[in-house]
């Protein structure tokens, strides 16, 4: 007679959570790994970088938390919450950085008299030259992560 006990049967549910975290924590490490080097000239890729970061902060958050239903030990290793722990102080620090210069910019917006306009025509700046469109800007979310950590019921 065999002592392995053939009556424990995995839950699905409980199962799905363990493959979703292990997805969240393949974009944990990568998401880790390539954080903008703090310069000024990359805060575009930092606000992404940083989109991307928040994303995956409130789906692993949402993973832990259907984890605890089913008491799944969902953990990283101390290298990687070291990594995890450093790259978020970094998101909070661009954020600010964001926050900061979106104050300048409306502070400069706000200096030029209201009813004053420009002599450029539309299209162009005041050099006469046109000017770049900008680019458009990035979804909140795509569409395709909404389920990945498991946001149904």
């Amino acid at each position: 007679m065999s002592t392995f006990d053939f009556s424990n049967i995995v839950n699905p549910e409980a199962e799905r959570i363990q493959r979703v975290f292990a997805e969240l924590h393949l974009r944990l490490v990568n998401l880790a790994n390539t954080t903008p080097e703090d310069r000024p000239d990359l805060m575009a890729h930092k606000e992404e970088w940083g989109h991307d970061w928040t994303w995956l902060m409130q789906d692993l958050s949402q993973c832990l938390l259907k984890g605890k239903t089913y008491n799944l030990g969902l953990a990283l290793t101390t290298e990687e919450s070291d990594m995890g722990r450093r790259s978020d102080e970094l998101h909070q620090r661009y954020q600010e950085e964001a926050r900061r210069e979106a104050e300048k910019d409306k502070g400069k917006e706000k200096e030029s008299a209201p009813g004053e306009e420009d002599e450029a025509m539309d299209g162009e700046d005041a050099d006469g030259e046109a000017e770049e469109a900008e680019p458009p800007k990035r979804p909140a979310r795509p569409a395709a992560r909404t389920t990945k950590a498991g946001s149904e019921g």
